[in-house]
């Protein structure tokens, strides 16, 4: 059996730069010299726009001159992907193009050796409208939740002990675009599990397989598990790549399996945590319709799509506007972070100031730019709760 494991790093555009640097020492560095030595395994990586802008800026430029080494070399396959962490259903399709063009302009020289096959999505939220646009930009492959399985339901441990969906490759209906679904299970595991050893891991893995019958397993991560969310797992980062009993592989090697393909019509879903309500799913961390910041932060979000003009093809306030980590850290699910929120509500309102011809738009979105404030403060201004 094949192994695939996707590594997706990322910061928000809102990060606080001593943060940033913070995670760049205990994972972004380290991961790099980890792969560095790494003498057989490959992994697929995904190194967002907004990530790579702010390591340059913060004079860190010399790790992304790194991973860019490694993506020569083939050690490491690298992604496209929405630039700022869009949540991709909630935008036009013109601006699903723009997130992904500004960060093919971003990462140029992370793309200078080979077009990436893959796009990795935002919180792999998935809609038919999101999967048809990362088609018709061209690319080969996508990762989805196996909760985006058709009939799987909502079965928040993962579906694949009943299904077994990795016995062929998956085509979304009426296009060319592979749709390859994350092994849950596995992944949480890589994830969270603080007391992870290779034994435990390689155990769990080749119990798997003898069970699904799985021709290939992906697994998919944030890159920031390694270092800075787990101290010391680097090590068994190293330990599964070169493993003899393990073959670890790019996603774009599995396209070459001589496998059966099978067009399948994916339903929504997210990485994240799912609820059902009135036969629909309910994406609580992002789009909670019972949280009244949520509801403000999207009507100001809205209102910046509605007004926001792109005079250039370099970012601009409104591509960087559009991160999605502002609702997540307002879910209060338990996510909690009232600047990280406030710098969310801020840069879209920033947005609006800088591109609205109507003074009733800046109005009113300043209006709601304060009624935000106000909700956030009433929660707990200087709180932080990490889920």
């Amino acid at each position: 059996m094949k192994l695939a494991l996707l590594l997706h790093a990322y910061q928000p555009p809102t990060q606080f730069p001593e943060v940033l640097r913070k995670i760049a020492k205990e994972t972004y560095l380290p991961l790099l010299e980890t792969l560095q030595q790494v003498n057989t395994g490959k992994v697929t990586m995904n190194l967002a726009g907004s990530l790579v802008e702010q390591l340059r800026v913060q004079g860190l430029g010399y790790i992304v001159d790194g991973y860019v080494d490694l993506s020569t070399k083939g050690v490491i396959e690298l992604v496209g992907t929405a630039a700022y962490h869009a949540l991709l259903p909630k935008l036009p399709t013109s601006e699903i193009e723009r997130q992904d063009s500004v960060n093919r302009l971003i990462n140029s020289d992370l793309f200078a050796a080979r077009n990436p096959k893959g796009f990795f999505i935002p919180e792999m939220w998935n809609n038919l409208q999101v999967l048809s646009s990362i088609s018709d930009l061209g690319y080969k492959w996508t990762v989805l939740s196996e909760s985006a399985f058709p009939g799987a339901g909502i079965v928040e441990q993962g579906q694949h002990a009943s299904l077994g969906t990795n016995k062929k490759l998956y085509v979304l209906k009426d296009k060319e675009l592979v749709l390859f679904f994350r092994d849950r299970p596995l992944s949480l595991m890589l994830a969270f599990d603080h007391t992870l050893t290779y034994k435990k891991a390689l155990r769990a893995i080749k119990e798997h397989i003898d069970y699904s019958g799985d021709e290939y397993v992906i697994l998919a991560v944030d890159a920031e598990t390694f270092g800075h969310h787990i101290k010391g797992n680097l090590s068994l980062l190293r330990e599964l790549l070169d493993s003899d009993e393990l073959e670890f592989v790019g996603i774009s090697d599995l396209l070459t399996l001589p496998l059966e393909k099978h067009e399948v019509a994916p339903v929504e879903a997210t990485w994240g945590a799912m609820e059902q309500e009135n036969g629909e799913r309910v994406f609580v961390r992002w789009d909670n319709k019972d949280n009244p910041i949520h509801a403000l932060q999207w009507e100001l979000f809205n209102l910046a799509l509605s007004v926001g003009v792109h005079e250039s093809v370099s970012p601009d306030i409104l591509d960087k506007a559009l991160h999605s980590d502002q609702f997540w850290w307002a879910s209060m699910a338990p996510c909690w972070h009232a600047q990280m929120i406030i710098r969310g509500a801020d840069m879209l309102y920033q947005s609006v100031a800088a591109n609205a011809e109507d003074n009733d738009d800046v109005q009113k979105a300043k209006g709601l730019y304060d009624s935000l404030v106000r909700r956030v403060n009433e929660n707990g201004a200087g709180e932080v709760r990490i889920c």
